[in-house]
C-alpha cells in the first residue's frame, strides 16, 4: 500500500465512531449529561428518544440489542438495562 493510500485509509478510520465509554441511561425530561451515539437495551421493549436533530422517535429493542443513534434525551422506556455509548 502506498503512503498516500495509507493516509487516506487512516483518515477514513478517524470518522468511524468508537465509543470511549458506556453509561447507564435513565429516562426523564432532562437532557442527557452527554449526548449518546448508540443505545443498548439489555431487556427488550420500547425506548423514546430525542434525536440530535430534535425529532422524537420510538425505537423497539429486542433483548441485548444495540442500535446506533445520535440522541440528546431518553424520554420514556419500557426496555430495561439501558446503556448509552459516548
Amino acid at each position: 500500500m502506498s503512503e498516500a493510500s495509507s493516509m487516506a485509509a487512516a483518515a477514513r478510520m478517524t470518522s468511524l465512531f468508537v465509543p470511549v465509554d458506556w453509561v447507564p441511561l435513565t429516562p426523564g425530561v432532562d437532557a442527557l449529561t452527554h449526548p449518546i451515539r448508540a443505545i443498548r437495551a439489555n431487556g427488550g421493549g420500547n425506548v423514546t428518544v430525542t434525536t440530535a436533530s430534535g425529532e422524537s422517535r420510538v425505537m423497539a429493542f429486542s433483548d441485548g440489542e444495540t442500535r446506533m443513534i445520535a440522541a440528546t434525551h431518553i424520554t420514556a422506556a419500557t426496555a430495561s438495562g439501558l446503556e448509552g455509548a459516548v
